[in-house]
């Protein structure tokens, strides 16, 4: 059975009905072929309507009648057409709210909520963010034709960052990383978050410029190919030091 996923916010309000429900040839300037809408691409199968509060309110009322009759129309048609379609529809915002002020048409909540399913944050989760980092980790790999991989850092970032634009976010902040990467090692200081938010770290400071200080060497030495007579003038120390803090480091063959 289909599976067809649309994005309410993401449709130009001018375009909303021929996208749903598809039109006829002619229909308007542009529509030179007959287009099946969503609707009718999920015949007997689930159309998911993501972010519907943003869904247009006079458009609305079309997915009430549908939803009641089971049957609509084309744009620039006048024939009928029956379809048995399951609509999941999907919000991050307290839809009663958006009733309350206007926003969502009383009847059509009332038409949906039927079975109500409310998901919590992904802040209140815990160990959902790192599944979840997995999962768009595995995709992305054969999206872009790359395996990187989040260290143990960057898995802790993840846990304790409260995620305000929930699952979407952590999607968008984990894609952008492993686009903008260089290394296959994602590391905590490689990630940056939309909303400007600095996590809480757990840990002293002191353990944590050593941890920063230890990566710079390690990478500094993969970049100098080993020699760490470069890796020291690189680093603007002696090599004296720099054999100090490997033995520190514990990064002496």
């Amino acid at each position: 059975a289909p599976l067809v996923y649309t994005n309410c916010s993401s449709i130009p309000d001018s375009l909303f009905e021929s996208e749903l429900f598809g039109h006829e040839k002619g229909a308007f300037t542009g529509a030179g072929a007959l287009k099946k809408g969503r609707v009718e691409q999920a015949e007997s199968g689930t159309l998911i309507l993501d972010e519907i509060t943003e869904m247009p309110y006079e458009l609305q009322a079309k997915i009430l009648n549908f939803i009641q009759e089971k049957s609509f129309y084309r744009v620039g048609g006048n024939r009928q057409i029956a379809v048995s379609t399951r609509i999941i529809a999907l919000s991050n915002r307290n839809m009663q709210e958006e009733v309350s002020r206007g926003r969502f048409r009383k009847d059509l909540y009332y038409r949906l909520n039927v079975v109500h399913v409310q998901v919590p944050p992904l802040k209140d989760r815990g160990e959902d963010v790192l599944v979840l980092a997995e999962y768009f980790m595995s995709n992305f790999k054969t999206k872009y034709g790359k395996t990187k991989t989040l260290s143990a850092d960057a898995n802790n970032l993840l846990k304790q960052y409260s995620w305000p634009g929930n699952v979407r976010e952590l999607k968008n902040v984990l894609e952008r990383v492993y686009i903008l990467s260089e290394s296959d090692v994602i590391e905590s200081s490689d990630i940056r978050f939309e909303s400007g938010e600095v996590p809480e770290i757990n840990g002293d400071l002191k353990s944590l410029l050593n941890d920063f200080e230890k990566k710079v060497i390690i990478r500094s030495l993969a970049e100098n190919g080993g020699n760490r007579t470069q890796t020291a003038e690189k680093l603007g120390i002696s090599l004296r030091n720099l054999q100090y803090k490997l033995s520190r480091y514990d990064l002496v063959d």
